[in-house]
């Protein structure tokens, strides 16, 4: 269709072009030689660059009038839809960049919170601010420069919300101990820092995360609490379940796996009463498995919790806190005995000094942490209970004089009795 169309306005043309050349040729002139001007023509007498040998034009020539007139208007037609097509696309262009220039060629919703303001305010300005309002919001995510492996689709999704990260899921439990899974973690870690590994507080999850470890150790990992990845209502447990806050909390603060790592021996582990020993641990089942839950390791026996903890490096203060909250809970729940505790104690060694650690001298409670301080975990608002030094021991509800004296005169190797408060969270 479109090419009879095309056909048939050239041959219209090639007519128009022989009628002008017949009528141009009685008076022995080319048409290529013919001046004018638009929109207005206008006729009068020409000569030809040969000189007197060519004859004059007369304006009253109808026929030439006509056909000159009907090649203009042709070459006019042309020109007018090629204007009218490059005005769209400027039109469009200008529309696409928000241009000041031509306020009334923009959306209606931004003319209107343009036109609608103090005709004093400067109309460039508004609109600047009008493109800052339309414009994309700034990816906020944390950005987190290792490849983290999960164990499904959903858990990526997840992670994606709540950093900007590279994210790669194995398919389940199943497909943890394989050698394909191994040659794509590898493949997918190039130009990266490294591996992080997210599983689900589970069982599969543990299993699955102990698969890879085996694998890539040493490599980092990150814990979620089962409380804090299980659906309120279904009751599934999952990463996709995690708060953007816990999940971020996670990844921010990873552990690195050792193989050879023993820094927990069974007997602190007896001495905590998260396994049975020789003394009286009634319920350390039930403590074992709630500390467990709240440190996102999957359910674990004796055995294994001491392998775990050693393997992925947990510090003494945040299984004593774990501990502490999981009594707490077992407690409250009836299935120990005592009235439930709301705080815990722990001790921390002072190996060298400044230690940074800034007392409040009336309450005796942590103000600021800092440098080794804050390496060792003491936290703001942690009260201070006693020093031991090797001459001796000062307990700061009796002496606080002398604390503060004996703190600021002791050589280190010392230590620091701290008490801490739990935090309201339930199991």
């Amino acid at each position: 269709m479109m090419g009879a169309r095309r056909l048939g306005m050239a041959m219209t043309a090639c007519a128009m072009v022989a009628m002008l050349t017949v009528s141009l040729s009685r008076y022995q002139i080319a048409p290529k030689r013919i001046q004018y001007s638009r929109p207005s023509f206008r006729v009068g007498c020409q000569q030809s660059e040969a000189g007197s040998k060519a004859r004059s034009i007369p304006s009253q020539d109808p026929k030439f009038i006509k056909a000159v007139e009907n090649v203009l208007k042709d070459v006019g037609n042309r020109r007018n839809v090629e204007n009218e097509r490059r005005s769209k696309a400027m039109e469009s262009a200008r529309k696409r960049s928000f241009s000041s220039d031509n306020i009334d060629s923009e959306p209606d919703n931004i003319k209107s919170s343009i036109k609608g303001n103090d005709d004093s305010v400067d109309i460039v300005q508004q609109h600047l601010e009008v493109i800052k309002e339309k414009s994309p919001v700034i990816d906020e995510r944390p950005v987190i420069p290792y490849l983290i492996v999960v164990e499904g689709k959903r858990d990526t999704a997840a992670l994606k919300r709540a950093v900007n990260a590279k994210v790669l899921e194995i398919d389940g439990e199943g497909n943890s101990n394989k050698l394909s899974t191994f040659m794509k973690i590898r493949k997918e870690a190039k130009g990266t820092e490294g591996i992080m590994i997210l599983t689900d507080p589970d069982r599969a999850g543990r299993n699955c995360r102990t698969n890879l470890d085996s694998e890539f150790s040493p490599c980092l990992h990150a814990f979620i609490p089962l409380h804090k990845a299980t659906h309120n209502t279904s009751g599934n447990v999952g990463i996709e379940n995690a708060s953007i806050e816990d999940i971020r909390k996670a990844l921010l603060f990873p552990r690195t796996s050792s193989k050879t790592r023993e820094s927990l021996s069974r007997q602190e582990l007896e001495g905590l009463g998260l396994v049975q020993g020789n003394g009286d641990h009634s319920g350390a089942g039930l403590v074992r498995q709630l500390t467990c839950e709240w440190l996102g390791l999957g359910p674990c026996d004796g055995k294994q919790l001491e392998k775990v903890l050693n393997r992925y490096g947990f510090d003494r203060l945040q299984i004593a806190e774990a501990v502490a909250q999981s009594r707490r809970a077992a407690t409250q729940m009836g299935f120990l005995s005592g009235d439930p505790k709301d705080s815990f104690d722990y001790t921390i060694s002072v190996n060298k000094k400044p230690f940074g650690m800034i007392l409040n001298t009336e309450s005796a409670y942590v103000k600021e942490v800092k440098g080794p301080a804050a390496d060792a975990g003491i936290q703001s608002g942690d009260l201070v209970i006693s020093i031991e030094t090797d001459q001796e021991t000062v307990r700061i509800k009796e002496e606080l004089r002398k604390f503060l004296q004996v703190f600021r005169d002791a050589q280190p190797p010392f230590k620091l009795n701290f008490e801490r408060k739990l935090s309201n969270e339930d199991i």
